[in-house]
């Protein structure tokens, strides 16, 4: 999960570098030719922290909570992912 938080810390930076790039681009009075390739490197990075962190929550709870609550974890898991996915979603509409 340490993996992850700092993945997590380098994808954050490289969308903010990216989007001042980005902002300064629309703000020149130029045409602005800019591909969607440019957001690639963070969504790269933003999969791979969400692999990483997921993966060793998992593992985590798998690890501490007894077998017998295993369905519960997942649950759990993907319904706090379902959630932030919906929260996510319901923000970029703004």
């Amino acid at each position: 999960m340490g993996v992850g938080m700092i993945l997590s810390i380098i994808a954050m930076v490289v969308s903010a570098i990216m989007k001042t790039k980005r902002r300064d681009l629309a703000n020149s009075n130029t045409p602005v030719d800019m591909s969607a390739m440019w957001l690639v490197p963070q969504f790269v990075l933003l999969g791979l922290t969400e692999a990483f962190n997921g993966i060793g929550q998992l593992e985590f709870y798998y690890s501490e909570l007894p077998n017998s609550m295993a369905s519960l974890v997942m649950v759990m898991f993907t319904m706090s992912m379902a959630v932030a996915s919906l929260v996510a979603s319901l923000l970029s509409f703004n």
